[in-house]
Formats: C-alpha cells, sequence, structure tokens
C-alpha cells in the first residue's frame, strides 16, 4: 500500500501535522508507504519529511500525480482551489481529512463572536452581504474581505472527494449540514492506538495544572479559567506560551 499524503505545511506547525506525523509512523511499522506532497513556499522542517519515504515540493500537480506511484490520496489542509480541482480528478481514491470548520463558516470557527455556543445558521442568513473581513497576516493591512461566493466554490470541490474523514461524529453532523454526502462522511478516531499493558494513575494529591494550547476562546480557555476561580488558592494553573492577539488578552484580563 502507498499513500500520498496531501498537506500544504510540512513542519510541526498545528495538530494536524501532529496527526499526520503520528500516523505516518505507526503506518511505517506495518510497511505501508507513505509520501507528501507539500507547498513549497512553507517553511519545512527536516525532522518532519524524514518520517516519510520520499517528500516532494508542489510544482506541477496533474504530473507528479501520474508519475509518482501511489494507491490512496489522502488529502488535509489544502486551501487552494485549484489544487482540489486536479485532485478530484485523480484515478486514485481520494480521501479528505477535514481538521476544523474552515469550510463550515467564513470565519473559520462555528462560535458566533459574542457568544460560546455554536452556531447553527445557514451561510446565507450569516452573511447578509455575501462576505465578511477577515484577518490575513499576508495582505498589506492585515484584513482581507473574504467572499460567500469563493467558500462554496471551495466547498463543491470538497464534496467530490470519494469520502471524507472526521475526528468526531460532531463534525460529522456539521459536514453532513453543508452538503458533504452522509454515506462518504466517516468518524475516525485521530490516532492509531495500540493496545498497552493496564495502568492507573491517580490524581488526588494534584494541585498544579499546565494548559498547553492555542490562548483562543475556541480551545475552552475561558472556560477553564473560571472553572480554576472557583478552587482554593493552593490549586494553581499555568498557561505557557504568548498571547498574540488581542482578544487573547481580554480573555485573560477578564478570569
Amino acid at each position: 500500500m502507498r499513500i500520498l499524503w496531501i498537506n500544504e505545511e510540512s513542519s510541526f506547525i498545528g495538530g494536524c501535522e501532529s496527526y499526520i506525523f503520528n500516523t505516518v509512523a505507526w503506518l511505517n511499522q506495518k510497511n505501508i508507504h507513505s509520501i507528501l506532497l507539500y507547498d513549497p513556499l512553507k517553511a519545512s522542517d527536516v525532522a518532519f519529511m524524514n518520517c516519510f519515504e520520499k517528500a516532494f515540493p508542489i510544482v506541477d500537480l496533474e504530473s507528479q500525480l501520474a508519475e509518482i506511484p501511489h494507491d490512496v490520496i489522502y488529502v488535509h489542509q489544502v486551501r487552494d482551489l485549484k489544487i482540489l480541482e486536479v485532485l478530484t480528478k485523480a484515478k486514485a481514491p481520494t480521501i479528505r481529512f477535514l481538521h476544523d470548520h474552515e469550510l463550515f463558516c467564513l470565519r473559520g470557527s462555528r462560535l458566533p463572536i459574542f457568544s460560546n455556543t455554536a452556531c447553527e445558521r445557514n451561510l446565507d442568513c450569516c452573511y447578509p452581504f455575501k462576505g465578511t473581513v477577515v484577518r490575513d497576516k499576508d495582505s498589506i493591512f492585515g484584513l482581507r474581505f473574504k467572499t460567500l461566493a469563493s467558500l462554496k466554490k471551495l466547498q463543491a470541490a470538497n464534496f467530490k472527494f470519494d469520502a471524507t474523514v472526521v475526528a468526531s461524529e460532531y463534525m460529522k453532523k456539521q459536514a453532513s449540514s453543508i452538503g458533504f454526502s452522509e454515506e462518504c462522511v466517516h468518524h475516525i478516531p485521530l490516532y492509531p492506538y495500540q493496545k498497552e499493558e493496564s495502568f492507573s494513575i491517580t490524581y488526588e494529591n494534584a494541585k498544579h495544572f499546565l494548559f498547553v494550547g492555542q490562548l483562543v476562546r475556541a480551545k475552552g480557555v475561558d472556560v477553564l479559567l473560571k472553572a480554576f476561580s472557583h478552587l482554593p488558592q493552593e490549586y494553581t494553573l499555568s498557561i505557557p506560551g504568548l498571547v498574540g492577539k488581542k482578544i487573547n488578552i481580554k480573555i485573560l484580563r477578564a478570569n
């Protein structure tokens, strides 16, 4: 079995890449071959790419699909419509993994700006002006206007894949709600867990806790801080990392 992995990033930049790396490492033990195609304009990490049998920058995807031997194509974080359209025409079975809500909302999140309750509204109802302003670090002013039409084109391209993988039943429901075929959406746990010897851990005396993750509302940092405000003072919480956005500072100050 030869799997051709498609992902923009080729470094340990986020949860998607951690999933890819750990899964490929496990597949290597099963004698399943993995090849990576990545965006050459993104920063690369040799340690990440060394996990693959081969790794190539995406140059001429149509030609590369014809020349690189593979049995299955596994698509992860890809936002380029042209690349997606080429992949939908591939001869090999093509699977798409949805890691986040980028295809579900123009803002990339199902959380409304002033609420912690996930939005269930139709896209056309949320954006009467057929678009919205979003952050974009690559633009001159750090902002750009993202249109509803462009998102729907991305959705339409993703609907054409042979199968779609999600990490939770919630994501499966969300994917079906925007147009993915329910029969083609599969809930698969994030990692191929192996059976290990049983063990037990007790936390009776634990009083020092560490949060590791992005300091954003979607990660539930505000809920965590509120919970700790109800605990005795001997319980401590450490939150390492840089606060790079104003909303993060507001979350920390408010709690």
